[in-house]
C-alpha cells in the first residue's frame, strides 16, 4: 500500500521510521508508537484516506484520551481530513476534473480515495452550487 501513496507522505512514513501493518481489527485503525495499523478488510480507496488522515495524528502532539473535551477531539479529526485531503486531492486538479464534468466514480479511480470523502472535498471547495448536481 505504501507505494500507492503521494512521494511526500511516503518520506515521512520512511524518515520517521513508521510501520504499516494491515491487520483484522476491529476498528479502521490503530496507532501505537511507530506502528500504524490500518483494517485489512476496507478497501483500497479507505485504506489510502484512513493512512494519511492517522498519519496526521501520529505527527500531532496533542494527548489524547478518554476525557478529552469532545470539541478537541472534533477539531483534530477536521485537521486530520484535512491533512488527507491536502495530501491525496490537490484542489487545483480537483477543479479541473470537476470542471471538466467527472463524475464520482472516475474522480474515485483517478484520486485512489472513497467517493464519499471526494463529495465532502467538492461541497468544502464550492460552498454547494446547484451547478454540481451533475457529479451527485
Amino acid at each position: 500500500m505504501i507505494d500507492t501513496i503521494p512521494y511526500s507522505l511516503s518520506l515521512d512514513i520512511k524518515e520517521n521510521d513508521i510501520s504499516i501493518w494491515e491487520r483484522n481489527i476491529t476498528s479502521n485503525w490503530m496507532i501505537y508508537y511507530e506502528i500504524i495499523s490500518i483494517n485489512k478488510n476496507l478497501n483500497f480507496y479507505q485504506k489510502r484516506w484512513t493512512l494519511a488522515h492517522e498519519m496526521w495524528h501520529f505527527f500531532d502532539e496533542t494527548e489524547v484520551n478518554e476525557i478529552t473535551p469532545y470539541l478537541t477531539r472534533y477539531k483534530q479529526e477536521k485537521s486530520a481530513d484535512e491533512y488527507a485531503y491536502n495530501c491525496l486531492i490537490p484542489d487545483n486538479e480537483l477543479k479541473e476534473k470537476v470542471e471538466e464534468w467527472w463524475n464520482l466514480e472516475n474522480l474515485q479511480v483517478y484520486f485512489w480515495i472513497p467517493q464519499d470523502k471526494i463529495k465532502v472535498r467538492i461541497k468544502n471547495l464550492y460552498k454547494w452550487n446547484e451547478n454540481l448536481n451533475f457529479i451527485f
